[in-house]
């Protein structure tokens, strides 16, 4: 085997042990309030969540008083999230290792936060996993914004591409939804970050010699050295100037990140 292919899938195992390797960035703790602004009116229901990642979108629907299932790619992530909700009650949250236990049509709400973009076939996993929601059910997407902001860390954490906004509502009535809305999140604090964060890694970024799936796996429990090493600072409070403001152009197209809303004809 390639001895840099080697090193890297060495590294990847030794990420996938813990998640200690992760921190709320900026854009994650924008993201948050900007779901939080999203789902205030949803009611109570069950969800289907796919690319839980490290679980924190998860904690806090399941926090708000919702239930369901979630799944991700990665076996060792499935075995971190069952350590993780190891705590709440049977039937509240439960990990996934396929989807031939749960049935179609079933679920009320069906999430996916930043996971299309690691996908080659977009549109075909989106169809398929809306097999799985109910008639009037409501999809609930983030996906990264702009693809002319497309560069070296997409790349390096899995992506296939970023969106844009007139893309997506194409995209979601091609799959079968309706009332669809899309919020432009992030602006500006977001697009500062993720420039930054590119820069600071971009030596680290170009010598990670990992597959599509494995960058994916990753892209959900690891963050860049320095966004570890500072995240004591980011919080909701010391971000609240920034939470404010992005809400003034969630309608605009400025920001880093979407956020989709949709229901399912």
């Amino acid at each position: 085997m390639n001895p840099r292919l080697l090193r890297g899938s060495f590294n990847f195992l030794r990420a996938m042990m813990s998640l200690n390797n992760w921190s709320r960035s900026p854009k994650h703790i924008l993201r948050k309030k900007c779901l939080d602004d999203v789902i205030k009116n949803f009611r109570l229901g069950c969800f289907l969540e796919l690319g839980a990642g490290n679980g924190d979108l998860t904690k806090f629907f399941i926090d708000k008083g919702f239930n369901g299932k979630c799944y991700d790619i990665g076996f060792q992530t499935r075995v971190i999230l069952r350590e993780i909700f190891s705590s709440y009650d049977v039937g509240v949250i439960d990990v996934l290792d396929g989807f031939d236990e749960v049935s179609e049509n079933y679920f009320d709400y069906l999430f996916a936060f930043e996971v299309l973009e690691h996908i080659e076939n977009d549109i075909e996993a989106l169809i398929s996993w809306s097999r799985y929601l109910k008639s009037g059910g409501i999809l609930l997407l983030s996906v990264p914004a702009h693809m002319q902001a497309f560069g070296l860390e997409d790349r390096a954490v899995g992506h296939y591409r970023r969106y844009e906004k007139n893309e997506l509502y194409s995209m979601l009535e091609q799959c079968g939804y309706q009332d669809i809305i899309v919020y432009n999140y992030g602006f500006p604090l977001g697009n500062i970050t993720r420039k930054i964060s590119a820069f600071l890694r971009r030596e680290k970024i170009a010598d990670k010699q990992l597959t599509m799936e494995q960058k994916s796996i990753l892209s959900g429990i690891e963050r860049g050295e320095f966004t570890n090493r500072v995240s004591f600072l980011f919080n909701d409070y010391t971000l609240l100037p920034f939470i404010l403001i992005q809400r003034f152009f969630y309608s605009k197209d400025l920001g880093d990140g979407y956020i989709l809303c949709a229901k399912k004809l």
